[in-house]
């Protein structure tokens, strides 16, 4: 299973990221759309082994949700031990309710589809045009759309039945396979304001599957976790409970199924086995029929190296009989590969700065320099020396992560003194290129990368819009550079750059053809979608977040 190790010129080592993307306040739940839950990897500092900081990324996010979405990377989010991709924005709370009907001076057609324009929302992305491929959330007045790709809506009944006088009412969506999940509850805090009120939609008409009112019990932190048959989990607020401990609930058609200590991390199987955190990330299995518990078969490596994958397979890495072994495991099916070329490190002062067990690959350091050892196909480890482009440094306070592509190739975010860009190694024998399509960036403290299926989107932000404790000096810019906040989205195949001093995040779907992302922080203002295949721009129907849904 060994390969010699392959040794590339000087080193400077990747620096780990130490802050995360949710602390400027931004579109995080957007970001974590573009992601894949099978896309985790862990990012910890590189200070020692005794202070490793985990993070989570909402690039290519979060939460992304994978079970709803249509970007699915394997590189691009971080849930492990900080979870902020299930906690930071995406309990998307909302307020209001939605009134039951239209107006009645609209048309019988109007009424029924809630209006909008009737035309492609993005032609590159392939769809049939009465699929419903998006869903558009407004939270102004708490109403939730589905939009088809002919960009036709219709409204989904977000109403609140028997809600307090004075109630304050907020709203968390989901979404898989055949089915939509909203749940409107009561946003004030104290006894008498823990009303909830939760529902199922069929995704192609928008009926009500199943309806469930609920008044001790209502949505908390991490988005909705809803299973490809329709039941849904939830992460738990009550004011009724006064203890310490936390608790998840999944419901059905007849109501509550089950609630039980922990964070829910994934949706339930069809065997009723859920991935559940408990305390700080500490992964396990539980089963919502039985109410059974089962940890993990092996110690997990520093007690942070794992990832779930969407069905609740826990990857993660172990010490076995001396020996560093990866490992994927759901419920009692227990696969694993003996990684002995990681004992060189692990078992020698070396430690662990990012990794991935999915994507199988970690990244090593003795604070000095960083390799990457990774498992290709026929689990033959390979091992290499990061280091940068001549006459160029990592970017301080950079969130533009180190990327392992599907082809191999490696992604990362390089600087000299003036300007920052992004370059490709296609391979450990190869030389740094620029990817093409972005351009560079200057006058920043920072910036995150994300991408699919062949498109890529850098986000840099300006001094003063997040924190940087060390945000490094720039010297002139090159004329093209984009100052500051600004967004850049290249589809390189097509010829597409679309660039943007509004730094948000976008959402990608169909495999990264067709982008949406919103053109300024006015919640009235409808995003923008974007055909990335020949750079058409068309508006969405209505305001509010747009969040693509998978096929």
């Amino acid at each position: 299973m060994t390969t010699e190790p392959t040794r590339i010129a000087a080193t400077l080592a990747f620096a780990a990221c130490l802050a995360c993307v949710g602390d400027d306040g931004g579109n995080d739940e957007v970001a974590d759309e573009t992601a894949t839950e099978a896309g985790d990897d862990v990012d910890t500092s590189t200070d020692g082994p005794g202070d490793t900081t985990t993070e989570s990324e909402s690039e290519s996010e979060s939460e992304s949700e994978s079970e709803s979405t249509t970007t699915e990377t394997e590189s691009e989010t971080t849930t492990e031990t900080e979870t902020e991709t299930e906690t930071e924005s995406e309990s998307e709370t909302e307020s209001e309710t939605e009134t039951e009907t239209e107006s009645e001076s609209e048309s019988e057609s109007e009424s029924e589809t809630g209006g909008g324009p009737v035309g492609e929302s993005c032609p590159g992305g392939g769809w049939d045009p009465e699929h419903v491929v998006a869903m558009i959330t407004n939270e102004a007045d708490a109403t939730v759309h589905l939009m088809r790709a002919s960009g036709e809506t219709f409204a989904l009944d977000t109403s609140f039945p028997n809600a307090p006088a004075d109630a304050e009412p907020a709203l968390v969506t989901g979404a898989n396979g055949d089915y939509i999940f909203a749940s409107v509850y009561d946003d004030l805090a104290g006894g008498s304001h823990n009303a909830a009120y939760y529902r199922v939609y069929d995704r192609d008409t928008g009926a009500v599957v199943w309806e469930h009112a609920e008044a001790m019990w209502e949505p908390e932190g991490r988005s909705p976790k809803l299973a490809a048959d329709g039941r849904v989990g939830l992460f738990l607020y009550s004011a009724f409970n006064n203890t310490d401990i936390s608790y998840s609930m999944v419901l059905d058609e007849d109501g509550i199924v089950d609630v039980f200590e922990g964070a829910i991390a994934r949706s339930v199987g069809e065997d009723d086995w859920l991935a559940n955190e408990v305390g700080e990330s500490y992964p396990r299995w539980h089963n919502v029929s039985t109410q059974e518990d089962l940890w993990p078969a092996h110690q997990i490596w520093d007690g942070y190296i794992s990832s779930w994958l969407a069905d609740s397979t826990l990857a993660y890495l172990a010490e076995v009989d001396d020996t560093m072994v990866l490992i994927n495991q759901r419920v009692n099916e227990i696969e694993s590969v003996p990684w002995p070329e990681l004992d060189t490190y692990l078992f020698n002062g070396w430690w662990i700065s990012r990794a991935s067990p999915i994507s199988r690959w970690v990244i090593v350091t003795d604070g000095s320099a960083e390799r990457l050892v990774r498992l290709l196909d026929g689990d033959v480890s390979e091992d290499f020396e990061l280091f940068p482009p001549p006459g160029h440094s990592v970017p301080e306070c950079t969130h533009s992560r180190f990327r392992v592509e599907s082809d191999g190739s490696l992604v990362a975010t390089w600087r000299d003194m003036n300007s920052a860009s992004v370059w490709r190694l296609p391979s450990p024998e190869g030389d740094w290129e620029l990817l093409p399509g972005l351009g560079p960036i200057a006058e920043n403290i920072g910036s995150t990368l994300g991408g699919s299926g062949g498109s890529y989107w850098l986000r840099s932000f300006a001094p003063g819009e997040k924190y940087c404790f060390n945000p490094g000096d720039w010297g002139p810019p090159p004329p093209e550079a984009l100052l500051g906040s600004a967004l850049q989205i290249s589809r390189a195949v097509d010829d597409v750059l679309i660039t943007d001093d509004y730094g948000s995040y976008p959402a990608l779907a169909a495999e990264g053809r067709c982008s949406a992302r919103p053109l300024s922080s006015d919640p009235a203002q409808p995003w923008t979608i974007e055909d990335l295949t020949d750079g058409s721009t068309f508006e969405a129907p209505l305001p509010g977040t747009l969040r693509w849904l998978g096929d």
